[in-house]
């Protein structure tokens, strides 16, 4: 289990690094041709797709120590991590007021930062539940090999 664990913090440490890179090319990329709420969703969807494709590496190569309740697990460290990394660090490091913080999670305003936190907290629950539903469907015996019969020789 602590192994498992151990991963997923730099499963998370991932996350973070394709969020930073897909802020850049929102910046650079998505808004300028795109405009602002395009290119919001634009961004999104790439970060929640990229973060799909690292969930299910991850979550596949790890499958043997995958239950459900580990996988809900996973969700709550992910979500966890993320929440208290971007409030303590726009708040207390870059000085943010949290009235600011909250706007970032602002549907109305066109914010779909919400559904990134989601994806982090329903991925592994969701990719994980599928993985063991596949693997319960698979037999977990070897198939009973047929014998043979030893043939008879006449004298």
């Amino acid at each position: 289990m602590r192994v498992l664990f151990l991963r997923a913090i730099w499963v998370w440490v991932a996350f973070f690094v394709l969020a930073v890179g897909n802020g850049i090319l929102r910046n650079r990329l998505y808004v300028p041709s795109l405009g602002p709420m395009a290119g919001r969703i634009v961004a999104t969807l790439v970060l929640m797709v990229a973060m799909a494709v690292v969930m299910w590496i991850f979550l596949r190569r790890n499958r043997d120590r995958l239950t459900r309740l580990r996988t809900i697990e996973l969700g709550f460290l992910w979500l966890a991590l993320s929440l208290f990394f971007e409030f303590a660090v726009s708040h207390w490091v870059m000085e943010e007021p949290w009235e600011l913080i909250r706007t970032h999670y602002d549907v109305t305003l066109g914010r779909l930062h919400v559904l990134v936190r989601l994806m982090e907290l329903a991925g592994p629950i969701v990719l994980g539940g599928r993985m063991l539903s596949a693997a319960a469907d698979e037999p977990t015996e070897a198939p009973v090999p047929m014998t043979i019969r030893p043939r008879m020789v006449a004298p």
